[in-house]
């Protein structure tokens, strides 16, 4: 089991996650969902109809009772009303005789979370990720 917080990204007309690594997924997976709530069978062996009727009948009813007692008793809160962290701007203790090498940058990909280093020597500021693609700007 997992739990992940990823952003979509549009492809096409329509939006994409990518999923974590770790999952195994088969060439064709099955879908259910609804307005709000997404069920996959990564592996493909449950049908679409097998998984929509398991959806309705179970995962659904169940949610919107969790999520009704969770307003009821006043522990629900939705993410836009989180507080961001807050992060303080920290220093690095360069040490005596220290000769830079070249400037590396770590960098994580907005959309995929794919981590990888940017060396600014070899020029540009624009880069594509490693792993989906994206473009990805260094402004410094």
């Amino acid at each position: 089991m997992l739990s992940t917080r990823r952003k979509p990204f549009p492809i096409g007309g329509s939006k994409g996650v990518t999923l974590p690594g770790g999952m195994k997924v088969s060439d064709e997976v099955s879908i259910a969902a609804s307005d709000r709530l997404l069920l996959m069978d990564t592996t493909g062996e449950l049908s679409e109809d097998r998984l929509l009727q398991f959806f309705m009948e179970s995962v659904e009813p169940a949610f919107q009772r969790w999520l009704e007692s969770r307003k009821q008793s006043g522990t629900f809160k939705p993410m836009e009303a989180e507080e961001a962290a807050k992060t303080k701007p920290g220093t690095v203790a360069i040490p005596p005789g220290f000769l830079p090498g070249p400037l590396i940058y770590d960098v994580t990909c907005p959309r995929c979370g794919g981590r990888f280093g940017w060396d600014v020597a070899a020029g540009g500021n624009r880069l594509y990720c490693l792993y989906c693609g994206m473009p990805i700007e260094l402004i410094l």
